[in-house]
């Protein structure tokens, strides 16, 4: 019987932790800088400088979703050749090898969507914060604050990213 790896998905959770650890390399010079263990002359170049390594980093993953994107049609039309109707206690062998192969491209193709909602999620967090930062730091060293003292939430401008207030299921 085939599983769900037999059917060759370009994305798996392993690139899921490689594009976090990513992020997470990008932004530890900039955390650094913010906790005080580094100082820093030009806090406006470092972050510039910590986004482009960024975007260039996150290129050959942008590339990896438009593979499992096409990889996902694939795989759609592939279900719905051997997709089977009807009653299982009236199956032939062929009918349920069909419907066992149906079922294993379902669930492989949930777990290849499921990593890039992961991946997608990281990428759209990361690019606001980097986002907010170019362009609150310049704002905020004009105006001659300590950037040490704002919260990082909305050094970033990463607190406008939730509509509302309460558990998710119930911001519409």
């Amino acid at each position: 019987m085939p599983t769900p790896e037999d059917y060759g998905a370009p994305i798996n959770s392993d690139d899921v932790n490689d594009f976090i650890h990513m992020v997470e390399q990008a932004f530890s010079p900039i955390e650094a800088w913010y906790r005080g263990e580094t100082e820093v002359d030009d806090v406006v170049a470092l972050v510039q400088d910590q986004f482009d390594a960024y975007e260039k980093a996150a290129a050959p993953y942008r590339d990896l979703l438009k593979r499992t994107y096409v990889w996902k049609d694939e795989m759609d039309a592939a279900a719905r050749r051997t997709r089977v109707s009807g009653d299982p206690k009236n199956d032939t062998a062929d009918k349920t090898f069909d419907r066992i192969a149906y079922s294993q491209i379902q669930f492989a193709v949930f777990r290849a969507n499921y990593c890039v909602q992961q991946i997608i999620t990281s990428a759209h967090k990361a690019t606001q914060a980097f986002e907010g930062l170019i362009k609150h730091v310049p704002q905020l060293l004009e105006q001659g604050e300590d950037l040490r003292s704002v919260p990082w939430t909305e050094l970033t401008l990463l607190k406008k990213s939730r509509r509302g207030v309460g558990p998710f299921r119930y911001q519409k």
